[in-house]
């Protein structure tokens, strides 16, 4: 259904993101190793998931604000990891610390938009 496979995503990518900070900052992982794993280990199955969210079509009225809301989630989370891609790759913190804010942001955004629609 339109929001079964994202939270079995979600936590996946959680998972190998927090196992990716751990070798960057144990020194296992270099910058540069780091930002390509966000690139195909993160980015690249999060859009896949974005475009089947996004393909659903002819959705009763509830189900369209739900994906809605999900696509601007899954969107928001693909400019934070981009954001953090940028920034680690042009040790730009400025950009580092957008891309927390913008995971963040794409939480709370979610949590308010979802209470909407109990």
């Amino acid at each position: 259904s339109l929001h079964d496979a994202l939270p079995i995503l979600e936590n996946k990518i959680n998972a190998e993101f927090t196992s990716m900070l751990a070798q960057a900052r144990g020194g296992h992982l270099n910058d540069s190793g780091f930002a390509q794993r966000i690139q195909t280990d993160l980015i690249h199955p999060w859009d896949a998931e974005r475009k089947s969210l996004a393909s659903f079509t002819r959705l009763p009225t509830r189900q369209q604000r739900m994906q809605t809301a999900l696509i601007h989630y899954t969107d928001t989370r693909e400019q934070a990891w981009t954001n953090l891609v940028q920034g680690v790759q042009t040790h730009n913190r400025t950009l580092i610390q957008q891309s927390f804010k913008l995971q963040t942001q794409a939480q709370t955004e979610l949590g308010e938009s979802m209470k909407g629609l109990r």
